[in-house]
């Protein structure tokens, strides 16, 4: 519970991270998940992409 806990504050701390997905899109996270973490909400060209949703998509690079 106390390595949930970590993850759900440090995933806050990368809101605005430009990041690069995994089929070569780039995008902002805009908004972490609660349930998954390290799924957050992406912002791509005015668009949004769940990575909770994608299974199929990754964050391989982040940037600040």
């Amino acid at each position: 519970m106390m390595m949930i806990c970590f993850i759900q504050h440090l995933v806050q701390n990368f809101i605005q991270y430009e990041v690069v997905l995994s089929d070569g899109q780039r995008g902002k996270i805009v908004m972490p998940n609660k349930k998954e973490p390290a799924r957050p909400l992406i912002m791509v060209n005015g668009g949004f992409v769940d990575l909770a949703q994608r299974k199929d998509l990754t964050i391989v690079e982040m940037y600040y």
